[in-house]
């Protein structure tokens, strides 16, 4: 069409805006394409390079009138669709965007950074079988760069094409001179979650030997092992090698998982509850050898309690906290969360009432400081071991506050909280949790919920009182019929 054609200068104009776009140069850039359109007011490209500068130094509203303008006016042209796909991005429409790419892309089959940004589109709009199609003509126009390899391996791994990915990877290392060990490491390690995720256990295992010479991370490697020792059945070797993994890191979830079902104590997804006595004793004791091993692991104590119960779980739960309450941890509560969230589950109910029994009775002793008067030798050794830091009473406090908080009882937080904050003013961490329950939303959702609680107990009261005044009120008509026939009687008598 005529009025998309310019003239050399009014070309040079655009070219200039263009570029001056490009360094965000905005109103430079503004200010030079309006030049061009007092002359062309129709060109569709011009239109549509003002909307974007319009969207990043105006508004949405004027930028996408702009935009539509210079779309209507060059429909069938590359950048008009472009520019609609800049302003789709801004406003995060990306469904919308990677369209309009698609049609830019279409318009100018030969550009092949819009293929590029059209790809981009398309991964973040999970189009993967379309991702796929562009990195292969991207590979295809570009075969030199190293990373339209890696995007084609990663596209057909991401549509289910293990072999294809895999055959990519190694046509790559075949033509190409890998430049970084990194990048060996790399190569070599997505080349074994393809094999994994494409469901051949044995042959992923019998790669990861092979390449063992070239991972530096020996950590991971006998991660991926100790996995695949498991999924193969191997349970023997996968056992031995958890408890390798273990020696290295005894507080990773992994590696305890991973042992309890390689020594058959539980299997996946099974929860404590489903399990028998036997079963649960063996699993005691298996949890009991790791404490012994790994005295220092957070994780294996928490182990410990979530299996406990009754008097076992009151000792477990002393010998935990007395060490946390006298260091001063402030993340006591949150290691402890996972006992409260199934809190419908009568046992842990259970627990979560022993908790507070025996938080309040150390707060109690430490609070009086008549140390002489406890008759529990046990109770006194540990109510002297908290004594030996000032700060113990303060954590105690604390925590009751997280309780109290977790168990809905706002009320009771609040004055666990005042106690904690009466006893040192200048501890940060009480100051969080206040302003944490003290947020707009949660604020009103708590005070309604004492609100809620307190009309409860006046109802409660108020039913009480009415009750108490109606059994009065019979008792005095009781009374006054007895009276009654009392001096009828008498009245025959005479």
């Amino acid at each position: 069409m005529s009025q998309n054609k310019l003239s050399s200068k009014l070309n040079t104009l655009y070219e200039r805006a263009a570029g001056l776009y490009d360094k965000k140069k905005y109103k430079s850039s503004l200010n030079t394409i309006e030049e061009v359109l007092k002359k062309k007011p129709e060109h569709a490209d011009s239109n549509s390079l003002k909307g974007i500068l319009l969207l990043e130094l105006v508004s949405q509203e004027e930028a996408l009138k702009y935009c539509k303008k210079g779309l209507a006016k060059g429909i069938t042209r590359s950048f008009p669709w472009r520019a609609y796909g800049i302003y789709n991005k801004k406003i995060k429409n990306y469904v919308e965007a990677c369209k309009c790419y698609k049609r830019a892309s279409n318009n100018d089959k030969e550009n092949l950074a819009l293929l590029g940004e059209l790809s981009s589109f398309q991964f973040i709009t999970r189009d993967f079988a379309g991702y796929l199609e562009t990195r292969e003509i991207l590979l295809k126009k570009q075969p030199q760069k190293r990373g339209n390899w890696y995007a084609f391996a990663l596209a057909n791994h991401l549509t289910g094409n293990y072999d294809m990915a895999i055959n990519a990877i190694q046509q790559y290392q075949k033509s190409n001179k890998l430049v970084s060990q990194s990048e060996i490491i790399e190569l070599a390690l997505f080349q074994n979650d393809i094999i994994e995720e494409s469901g051949n256990i044995k042959k992923a295992n019998d790669h990861l030997d092979k390449i063992f010479t070239v991972i530096t991370n020996k950590l991971l490697w006998k991660e991926k092992k100790a996995r695949y020792f498991l999924k193969l059945g191997n349970k023997q070797r996968a056992e031995k090698m958890y408890y390798l993994l273990l020696e290295q890191n005894p507080d990773q979830i992994e590696y305890i998982k991973g042992l309890e079902i390689s020594k058959g104590l539980l299997n996946n997804n099974e929860k404590i509850k489903e399990l028998d006595s036997d079963r649960l004793v063996k699993l005691q004791n298996f949890y009991q050898e790791l404490n012994d091993k790994y005295p220092q692991s957070l994780l294996i104590k928490k182990k410990q309690l979530e299996i406990a119960f009754d008097q076992d779980f009151k000792n477990k739960f002393i010998s935990f906290i007395i060490p946390q309450l006298k260091k001063g941890i402030p993340s006591i509560f949150s290691n402890l969360l996972s006992l409260y969230r199934p809190s419908k589950v009568e046992k842990v109910s259970k627990k979560i009432l022993i908790i507070q029994e025996t938080l309040i009775e150390f707060q109690k002793h430490l609070e009086s400081r008549q140390f002489e008067l406890i008759k529990d030798e046990e109770l006194k050794k540990n109510v002297m071991l908290l004594e030996e830091s000032r700060a113990s009473l303060l954590w105690i406090y604390f925590y009751l506050a997280q309780h109290y908080d977790r168990l809905e009882k706002y009320t009771l937080s609040f004055e666990y909280l005042d106690k904690a904050i009466e006893h040192t003013p200048t501890l940060v961490d009480l100051y969080n949790f206040k302003g944490r329950l003290f947020k707009p939303g949660t604020w009103i959702i708590i005070r309604f919920k004492i609100l809620i609680n307190k009309g409860l107990h006046k109802n409660e009261e108020e039913k009480e009182k009415r009750k108490k005044e109606r059994r009065k009120g019979e008792r005095n008509e009781k009374r006054k019929e007895k009276d009654k026939k009392e001096k009828e009687n008498e009245i025959e008598r005479h």
